[in-house]
């Protein structure tokens, strides 16, 4: 089980993303840093946390706006591997996005409209660097796409298997924030239980050691955590702890 930092940039800043309501998202304020530069943030976590991979989401672009090229580039230097998510929604969108050299990018149910532009973008550019996200509000699809309103996290995750993709992220946007807990524990051992081959990421509600073990248990190969760094309640010592326990764990059997 890895843990994933995500760090979302707004204005230049990283903000404290609450239950995916984005207009009202601030400047965060952390325990591990009295800043609120991304940079720093990244910096301070790939020291003191020993993070090897980062989730960046720039809410500026996701939201119809211009991408912070400058400070996904600053970004990139500080030596993590990136996972970008800038709301993808064309294959020239994608072109130019590489151009930065981010290590992932992140293609959303919220952005990507169908099933032919997924399609496009593999048959140019290959499959290895795409992340395909299933993005939820309270158990339901978060698309643009009236056909897949319907549709549950693991049948589209089935289709969009279908086109080489084979890295999934599904991230509940209304418990982004919240530490409330976890509700994509079913859908992540049905996604898993489908695909069972997957590499598969699982954010929203992540609050402590506990929740990475549940979700580790059901077929989770990463988890995405925010709010938890920030706040205090998921500590250096707490992940080291972690890991090794889930190295042994694996050792074990």
């Amino acid at each position: 089980m890895h843990v994933i930092p995500v760090i979302d940039i707004k204005d230049g800043q990283a903000v404290h993303a609450v239950g995916g309501l984005r207009e009202f998202y601030r400047p965060v304020q952390s325990a591990i840093t009295d800043s609120s530069d991304p940079v720093r943030i990244l910096t301070v976590m790939k020291r003191r946390f020993g993070i090897e991979r980062c989730y960046i989401a720039d809410i500026d672009a996701l939201e119809g706006g211009p991408v912070n090229v400058d400070l996904l580039i600053k970004l990139r230097q500080v030596g993590a591997s990136i996972l970008v998510d800038v709301g993808v929604r064309t294959t020239d969108d994608v072109g130019r996005l590489l151009e930065l050299q981010p290590d992932h990018i992140i293609l959303g149910s919220e952005t990507v409209e169908d099933i032919d532009l997924l399609r496009q973008i593999i048959d140019t550019y290959g499959s290895e660097r795409f992340i395909f996200s299933i993005d939820l509000k309270a158990g339901h699809l978060v698309t643009r796409n009236s056909s897949w309103r319907d549709v549950s996290p693991t049948q589209l995750g089935l289709m969009v298997a279908e086109t080489g993709i084979d890295q999934f992220i599904l991230l509940d946007l209304s418990a982004v924030g919240t530490g409330r807990g976890l509700s994509t524990l079913d859908s992540c051992r049905e996604l898993r239980r489908q695909l069972p081959d997957a590499q598969i990421t699982a954010g929203g509600g992540v609050r402590t050691t506990t929740h990475l073990m549940q979700l580790e248990e059901a077929g989770a190969n990463s988890a995405l955590v925010a709010t938890a760094i920030h706040s205090g309640s998921m500590t250096a010592q707490d992940l080291r702890q972690f890991r090794d326990s889930s190295a042994s764990s694996r050792n074990a059997g």
